[in-house]
């Protein structure tokens, strides 16, 4: 059981989670492991008195390697919400389904490691499909986070990088600079180079 929030709306996912199995390697000082499960259920939204249920597959793939003693650990979930039937039995039928031919869905894939997260969420009503692309990694210190929105085949492309422990600057794909993020005193500020708020 999940509780998940969509704007304004509860829903609460009912779900199992099928072991497929894990494969394990070692190699001298080095031991990787794969572990593969496959999610089905239904969320059911629980904000208003209406019933509204959607059906929901999934896969979740985790990987760890070891070496020396150090644990770098990777995981990937898969999730497709839908009102229409959602037939699969595994992660290999998840895979493939062809999303193009439902007419409503909602897909969402992250994939976190180390200092990194990076998730899409891919929606389809009707003839709409948009969709959210977010990457944040940290490299020593060096905070950045990327923003891909694309709707009907137009794109759009942020990059938000951390200057110093308040302030975050944001530009677009193409380098040129939009606006600073300054934090204060709990609240987030939108200003321009000369330092006025927007």
């Amino acid at each position: 059981k999940l509780s998940l929030n969509i704007g304004k709306e509860n829903y609460v996912m009912y779900y199992n989670e099928v072991l497929e199995g894990t494969k394990e390697e070692v190699d001298e000082d080095e031991i990787e492991q794969e572990t593969t499960t496959f999610l089905y259920g239904k969320a059911i939204r629980t904000s208003t008195e209406d019933v509204f249920e959607l059906n929901v597959v999934g896969s979740r793939k985790i990987e760890s390697e070891t070496e020396r003693g150090v644990v770098e650990t990777e995981n990937e979930l898969n999730l497709l919400f839908s009102t229409e039937s959602l037939v699969a039995t595994s992660t290999d039928s998840f895979d493939k389904i062809d999303v193009s031919s439902l007419s409503n869905y909602v897909m969402i894939e992250e994939e976190t490691e180390d200092m990194e997260i990076e998730f899409k969420y891919t929606t389809k009503f009707g003839k709409d499909i948009k969709s959210v692309e977010v990457e944040w990694e940290n490299k020593s210190g060096d905070e950045e986070l990327e923003i891909e929105i694309e709707e009907n085949n137009n794109q759009v492309e942020y990059k938000i990088k951390k200057s110093n422990d308040n302030k975050y600057e944001v530009r677009t794909n193409k380098n040129k600079f939009l606006f600073n993020i300054i934090k204060e005193d709990g609240e987030f500020k939108f200003v321009n180079k000369d330092g006025k708020e927007i």
